[in-house]
């Protein structure tokens, strides 16, 4: 017991080795890529990324030999792998992508457990039986229905991504919420149909159907209910904010607690300076790409940069409630989120925000990476969703 307890503390202490079990993940996660075979091959891509993450490697440890890093404030392993999501963000390929992150969140699932974490599919209603949803808790005695719920939404481009990619980094946020707050809760990540297959407003509608599920028919009151999203996930959250207003006014049974927005995706213009600026630092797919996750999920890219749920820029935040935003210094979407914000204050709304410093997109849900700013940045989500939900109860 002694010796498993010295390896589990060895473990959570080492972000090299998650790094590599990451990478061991996603190089043997090679499902459902038959139908692309004429123009994605799985093992020419992970090759790829091996040779990638070697000649960066050197590279980059070189420049910090020299004292001529491009990130001085980032660890070597941080910068690391910021450039090689970075690589596989610019592939242009959705099933490559999807494969890498499936493989990353399946190590994740694996890991839970050293972490105090404990995963478990759940069965919404929504019509994917099992894989309607990831519930996310620190036991497996507390069931959805029983404690406060984060009702999460994934990011990815719309295109990519799943429920489990972040299970560390919303274990992580569990501890500090019990420890820090004796706040007791669970993380529901939904697991919506992503574009192309299915296109806007069916994915925001799914992840209405989810709220409704978790209010309906497991019992969890508005007021115990935090929505988070990141990306494109904050875009669909905001959405499913404005459906809780609408619903659970009509129904009288009170309002939405909080919400949570970790660099969300306003603006599909992708037009600001910071799109300029950070293009090289940040890992978010460029312009193009962007562009073609846009029309992937809108159909059309006018839709896309003009409608109020998909570029939440253009909405109407009356109906909010109180909001909290974690932007990277030098992510690319930093100017469209600062906008938001000025929105926000504009029309007199309670709103808090962490910036990280130096920090690429979605910094905090890529902890343990980035161990100083994001656990800061998760420490302040904590004590934001625990102020939330104590005076709510």
């Amino acid at each position: 017991m002694v010796f498993g307890a010295l390896i589990t503390r060895w473990l959570r202490r080492q972000r090299w080795a998650i790094a590599m079990g990451a990478f061991a993940a996603m190089a043997v996660h090679n499902h459902s890529i038959e139908s692309s075979r004429k123009t994605y091959e799985h093992s020419i891509h992970m090759a790829q990324c091996a040779v990638y993450i070697l000649r960066k490697t050197c590279i980059i440890a070189v420049r910090r030999l020299l004292g001529k890093s491009e990130h001085p404030y980032w660890s070597i392993l941080d910068e690391i792998v910021v450039k090689v999501l970075g690589f596989s963000a610019r592939i242009g390929h959705v099933k490559a992508s999807r494969n890498m992150i499936d493989g990353y969140a399946s190590m994740q699932r694996l890991a839970a457990p050293l972490f105090g974490g404990h995963v478990s599919n759940v069965d919404l209603g929504l019509g994917k039986g099992s894989e309607d949803a990831l519930w996310i808790t620190q036991s497996s005695d507390t069931k959805l229905g029983s404690c406060p719920v984060i009702l999460y939404y994934h990011g990815g481009g719309y295109a990519t991504g799943n429920a489990g990619m972040y299970i560390l980094a919303h274990t992580e946020l569990l501890t500090l919420l019990e420890k820090k707050h004796g706040v007791k809760c669970g993380v529901l990540s939904i697991e919506y149909p992503l574009a192309p297959e299915t296109k806007f407003p069916e994915n925001l509608h799914f992840c209405y159907r989810a709220y409704d599920a978790v209010v309906g028919d497991f019992g969890v009151k508005p007021s115990s209910v935090v929505v988070g999203g990141d990306s494109a996930g904050g875009g669909l959250a905001l959405g499913v904010a404005e459906h809780a207003f609408r619903r659970d006014k009509h129904e009288g049974i009170g309002a939405l607690s909080g919400l949570v927005l970790f660099s969300p995706w306003m603006d599909h213009g992708v037009k600001s300076e910071s799109h300029k600026l950070f293009l090289e630092t940040d890992f978010v797919a460029g312009p193009e790409l962007l562009h073609d996750f846009s029309v992937s999920y809108a159909g059309n890219h006018e839709l896309a940069l003009t409608h109020p749920q998909i570029s939440p820029i253009h909405a109407e935040v009356d109906h909010l409630p109180p909001l909290m935003l974690t932007v990277g210094e030098r992510e690319v979407f930093r100017d469209d989120i600062m906008r938001f914000k000025t929105k926000l204050h504009e029309a007199q709304k309670e709103v808090e925000l962490h910036t990280g410093k130096e920090t690429p997109h979605i910094y905090p849900l890529l902890w343990p990476l980035f161990r100083q700013e994001a656990t800061s940045a998760l420490t302040h989500v904590a004590d934001y969703t625990a102020r939330r939900l104590k005076s709510q109860s």
